[in-house]
């Protein structure tokens, strides 16, 4: 490293060496013109100039690389000292994100738009089983037997504990098949959880007593039993929709 450094200097003065002394020269010789040719002031001229001209070199060549050192010196100390001393050991710091903070508005906005949602949801599960209702039991109720239906089974799907009114008149005689399964079609659309076995066969058997007279729960409990004469059939829904597939006027009388 010194060698190189050595070698490199001995450059820089061997370079600048035969510009300085022709510049020194040519000083000499227009000086000493004044004077005649004088040898002394030419020998004066040409060595003041070269001690100049080294002096003026020398300051350029090596005043602003030391200037340079002292100015990085200075720089590299004030970095370290400002610098953290994880960032001087050359930890990177990875940023962590900001968690994330919901207001109490926000909140309360998500549950009522919760509720909301599950209140629709109802609402469609009730049209359509209203809709088939009306549909599959005009057949066999009055106008005005049917309108009651209608708002038992509506206050049913509000409370699946409601004890329903009785229901006796009838305009075209239906046995106790074809009404559980109208009660498993309609209780699987409002509910298959809550709307269980039990729930089901005590609404169908207070709602029509007649056609269930003498019936205990043990012959009741197979609400998909099937009959001779599919007057209503069962109607499966499909991935929970909430359609029904039964068209009664599809069906014989």
């Amino acid at each position: 490293m010194k060698t190189n450094k050595l070698f490199s200097d001995w450059a820089i003065y061997m370079i600048a060496s035969p510009a300085i002394l022709a510049i020194s020269l040519m000083a000499a010789l227009y000086v000493s013109c004044d004077f005649h040719n004088d040898s002394f002031v030419k020998s004066v001229t040409f060595v003041g100039s070269n001690i100049l001209l080294w002096i003026i070199y020398l300051t350029i060549v090596n005043c602003p690389y030391e200037v340079m050192c002292v100015m990085q010196k200075n720089a590299v100390k004030k970095v370290s000292s400002d610098m953290p001393v994880s960032e001087t050991l050359s930890e990177v710091t990875i940023p962590q994100p900001e968690p994330v903070r919901y207001s109490h508005e926000d909140y309360v906005k998500r549950v009522e738009e919760q509720e909301k949602e599950r209140h629709d949801e109802k609402e469609r599960r009730l049209k359509a089983v209203l809709e088939y209702t009306h549909r599959t039991m005009s057949r066999f109720l009055h106008e005005e037997e049917l309108n009651t239906l209608l708002d038992e089974i509506r206050k049913w799907s509000e409370d699946f504990n409601y004890t329903p009114c009785v229901i006796n008149r009838f305009k075209k005689n239906v046995g106790n098949l074809p009404l559980r399964h109208f009660v498993w079609n309609i209780a699987e659309r409002l509910g298959r959880r809550e709307y269980n076995m039990a729930i089901r066969i005590d609404f169908i058997r207070t709602l029509f007593p007649k056609p269930f007279e003498g019936l205990d729960y043990s012959t009741l409990k197979n609400l998909k039993a099937p009959c001779s004469k599919e007057l209503i059939p069962i109607d499966e829904p499909v991935n929970g929709e909430l359609f029904f597939h039964d068209k009664s006027e599809e069906f014989p009388e």
